[in-house]
């Protein structure tokens, strides 16, 4: 049995439940989200990956729960891929490691100057990945799949229309 100063104890460092699905994402419009690639270094392009692929990926999980693609669209779901690759000292590939990041973007213009408009991240999750030459382009698009579930999933909380 726990005493009472051992449970108070534990009610303070216990986790934190939770928190709701990302409230900054209530409101956007049901017209769609633009998807984004940034342009990919040479590394990742020797890996074998490729923008249009990695759209692909993004789009079709979109599609899957309903969501429109907008090439107009304000909004952007924006992914950018940088790779690292590793070389043995007789220059054979042993490796890469990719920092995948995916963002909500929206426009948004300074309070100081509001000429001034540029797009600013409002959802973020980003993964690390280190695979071998021959599994990497798989693991790529695995972590960037999973990412764009996660957007999905607090998108469709806070707007569960825009997902029909």
């Amino acid at each position: 049995m726990l005493r009472p100063h051992a449970l108070a104890l534990a009610l303070v460092f216990a986790p934190a439940p939770a928190k709701a699905a990302a409230p900054i994402l209530k409101g956007l419009p049901k017209s769609g989200l633009n998807v984004v690639v940034e342009n990919l270094d040479p590394d990742a392009k020797k890996a074998g990956l490729s923008e249009a692929s990695l759209q692909k990926v993004i789009a079709s999980r979109l599609a899957k729960r309903k969501v429109a693609v907008n090439p107009s669209a304000d909004a952007q779901v924006f992914a950018r891929i940088v790779v690292l690759t590793s070389y043995s000292v007789t220059s054979e590939i042993l490796g890469h490691g990719a920092h995948i990041e995916l963002s909500l973007r929206e426009k948004a213009l300074l309070l100081r100057d509001k000429q001034t408009e540029f797009y600013a991240p409002t959802w973020f999750k980003g993964n690390v990945t280190v695979s071998n030459p021959k599994a990497f382009t798989g693991d790529v698009v695995t972590a960037l799949a999973g990412l764009t579930d996660q957007f999905l999933d607090d998108y469709l909380a806070q707007n569960p229309a825009n997902g029909k």
